[in-house]
């Protein structure tokens, strides 16, 4: 590997290493979940009803908040 390859892999190795960078990694991961929970439960609810207009959905997600 060259020196710059080998510089390429430490610097790689200290951003994944990085506290701040597996924080904000772990916070993504909530969030894409929350979103995913979100929309299972708006399908959830919106299956008793009917169709679930897309518009509908997301007055009912503001309402709710």
């Amino acid at each position: 590997m060259t020196t710059a390859g080998h510089a390429t892999a430490d610097a790689a190795r200290d951003t994944t290493d990085n506290k701040y960078f597996q924080l904000f990694g772990r916070v993504g991961l909530a969030a894409f979940g929350l979103v995913h929970f979100t929309i299972a439960y708006l399908a959830v609810v919106g299956s008793g009803t009917g169709a679930v207009l897309l518009a509908g959905a997301l007055v009912a997600l503001l309402i709710a908040v």
